[in-house]
C-alpha cells in the first residue's frame, strides 16, 4: 500500500490522497494529486522524493503555480529535455545544495501526517478489498482533518483572547 498526501501550512491538512496496491508506483498519481491540491487554493513549494523525479512532474508543478523541490537522482542532469522547470530545479540542487535541501526538507510535514494517522488510527487497514480500504483510509483522513481544524480554531481563539483579554460579563 502507498499513501500519498499533500499538505501545507502549520495545520497539516490533507488536501489530496490516493491509495494504491503495493506493487504500483506512486509517480503516475502525481498529476492527479497536484491538480486536486490546486483546486483547494494556491500551490507553493512542492516537495517530493526521488520517486517523483521527472521532467514532466517538475514542469507540471511550475505550470500550476508551484515551485518544484523534487529530489533528483544521482544520475540526473539539468538538461531541460523540454522542461525549463527541470533545468532550474536540478541546477539549483547542484549549484546550491544547502538552499535546495532547506526547501526540500519541508517534506517532513507530509511524513508527520502519515505518522500521526498511523499512530492515532493504526498502521494497518482492517478491510480486505482495495475499495473498502480506500473508504477506511478516507474516514481516517477525514478524522485527521477534523482534528487539525479543531486545533487550528482553538489556537485562533486562544490568540484572540490573549490579545484582547477575556470577555467579562457586564453587570
Amino acid at each position: 500500500m502507498h499513501l500519498a498526501v499533500e499538505c501545507r501550512g502549520s495545520a497539516k491538512f490533507v488536501y489530496a490522497w490516493a491509495l494504491t496496491e503495493g506493487s504500483k508506483a506512486d509517480s503516475p498519481l502525481f498529476t492527479a494529486l497536484l491538480e486536486e491540491t490546486v483546486s483547494h487554493g494556491h500551490l507553493g513549494y512542492v516537495c517530493a522524493d526521488s520517486a517523483y523525479a521527472s521532467r514532466a512532474n517538475a514542469q507540471l508543478t511550475e505550470d500550476l503555480g508551484g515551485t518544484p523541490y523534487i529530489r533528483p537522482k544521482s544520475n540526473h542532469t539539468p538538461k531541460p529535455g523540454g522542461s525549463p522547470a527541470w533545468k532550474r530545479m536540478v541546477s539549483h540542487a547542484i549549484a546550491r545544495p544547502k538552499s535546495f535541501a532547506r526547501c526540500y526538507h519541508r517534506r517532513w510535514m507530509c511524513e508527520t501526517v502519515n505518522s500521526v494517522i498511523k499512530r492515532k488510527w493504526g498502521e494497518t487497514l482492517k478491510n480486505r478489498t482495495l475499495p473498502s480500504q480506500a473508504r477506511e483510509l478516507g474516514f481516517r483522513i477525514l478524522l485527521h482533518n477534523a482534528r487539525e481544524r479543531l486545533k487550528k480554531d482553538i489556537m485562533e481563539q486562544a490568540a484572540k483572547i490573549s490579545s484582547t483579554g477575556p470577555a467579562l460579563p457586564q453587570p
